[in-house]
């Protein structure tokens, strides 16, 4: 478990919202949709679940504080053929445990405040 609460308002947050809501928070968990995006946009530590997106699509920056989590097994599979690999992932996403987006939280969480801004 993590020391501080989580709140999930997928599906709840109108836009305006959404952007209050990116001023309060500590981090964005989400999938490789706009709000992922926005968050990253704004500054805010960004983990995103995401398969066919990766390399093509993720929010880019500050990889100390933008981390995508997929499925590495199907990734490796696709070394051989990155031209193909939008294609090879896309619904991945679904094999994504959960150990691993709280790994990627921790990672996040454990910089300091001058590595990641918050």
């Amino acid at each position: 478990m993590l020391a501080f609460p989580i709140i999930d308002l997928t599906g709840k947050a109108p836009l305006p919202i959404f952007g209050a809501i990116c001023t309060k928070v500590k981090i964005l968990i989400g999938n490789d949709t706009g709000t992922t995006h926005i968050a990253a946009a704004a500054g805010l530590p960004v983990v995103c679940v995401v398969g066919g997106g990766i390399d093509r699509f993720f929010p880019y920056g500050n990889p100390k504080t933008r981390i995508a989590v997929y499925d590495t097994i199907q990734y490796a599979k696709t070394a051989s053929e990155p031209a193909l690999r939008y294609r090879m992932m896309h619904g991945t996403e679904k094999n994504v445990k959960v150990g691993q987006v709280l790994e990627a939280v921790r990672e996040i969480l454990e910089k300091t405040p001058d590595d990641t801004g918050i």
